[in-house]
């Protein structure tokens, strides 16, 4: 996050906080996805079928799609997303689909998040950077599967 001097002067002291607490929340959030996608493309996982998923024991309303950036079957209806009638959310963060039960995975936060306030102008500018260990949990990688556009 970077803030002007004027806009730190705009704001009361509440509302600045609010922001980079906003920011921070976010960055974190776009963090998490990105460790978790990154760790399951990187397990490599099955192509996605029906019997897949029926062979797991899931029900369908347990599967969930994330639509990557790469993606070219995703259909909306009626502001809805779906991934082959599944429902399905969009990420930046990884350019496959991957369907799956998302409940069963998660990202640990380390103890600590540091902040970093860094002066960037002789006006008073600052640049906030937050820094925070991830660790992506996937304890049994047969619960998610990759869309067809990626290569087994």
């Amino acid at each position: 996050v970077s803030l002007t001097r004027r806009e730190e002067k705009d704001r009361k002291d509440g509302e600045l906080m609010q922001a980079v607490l906003d920011a921070v929340v976010m960055g974190l959030a776009n963090a998490a996805d990105a460790e978790l996608l990154g760790a399951i493309s990187a397990a490599a996982p099955q192509p996605f079928s029906f019997g897949a998923a029926a062979a797991k024991g899931l029900r369908f309303e347990e599967l969930r799609a994330i639509v990557g950036s790469g993606d070219t079957q995703a259909d909306g209806d009626r502001g809805e997303l779906f991934w082959r009638g599944i429902p399905a959310e969009l990420s930046n963060a990884a350019s496959p689909t991957f369907i799956g039960a998302f409940d069963r995975f998660g990202v640990a936060i380390g103890r600590e998040i540091t902040l970093l306030i860094k002066r960037t102008s002789a006006e008073g500018s600052v640049e906030i950077t937050c820094w925070a260990g991830l660790k992506a949990i996937i304890p049994d990688l047969g619960y998610v599967w990759h869309g067809p556009e990626v290569a087994a």
